[in-house]
């Protein structure tokens, strides 16, 4: 068995005897069940990553991100340094007003994300835009010219 599913197990397994009242830490069932949610949250929050929806237009490329709840302070968009590229990369770190990194006790999101998104096409890297509104990251970029691909029969 893995590391990581011998803590997950050994976390649930003293869950359950603390609602079962055999470890004697107190809390009772109450307490127990909010812990539980409470590691699970956790558990969902390390695997969070912003939905995406990538939609070919006219000569470009538009790239959706959900990302509710965060500022542009708190969003980053790195595009290769290259002159085409085929990867998008965003960054996402809750902060509060002071800058001060915000650690959720109970969450769905959490309180970072790492999200590289492949595009279907080559783009350029020069001319990227970016606008967020309303908890949705706009991404638009221009396809390289002769992109679109070719048909080939199948036999």
């Amino acid at each position: 068995m893995d590391p990581f599913t011998k803590i997950v197990s050994r976390k649930l397994r003293d869950e359950l005897d603390d609602l079962m009242g055999r470890r004697g830490l107190g809390g009772g069932m109450e307490g127990s069940l909010s812990l539980l949610r409470g590691e699970a949250g956790s558990l969902l929050a390390q695997f969070y990553r912003p939905p995406v929806d990538v939609y070919v237009t006219d000569g470009g490329m538009l790239v959706l991100i959900d990302v509710p709840g965060y500022s542009r302070e708190q969003l980053e968009l790195v595009v290769p340094e290259s002159t085409e590229i085929d990867l998008l990369r965003v960054r996402g770190q809750r902060t509060g007003e002071d800058g001060e990194v915000l650690e959720p006790l109970y969450g769905e999101r959490s309180r970072a994300f790492d999200r590289r998104i492949p595009l279907p096409e080559t783009c350029l890297s020069e001319g990227v835009e970016a606008h967020l509104e309303d908890g949705v990251l706009r991404v638009e970029l221009r396809r390289v010219a002769g992109t679109t691909g070719r048909k080939v029969e199948i036999r």
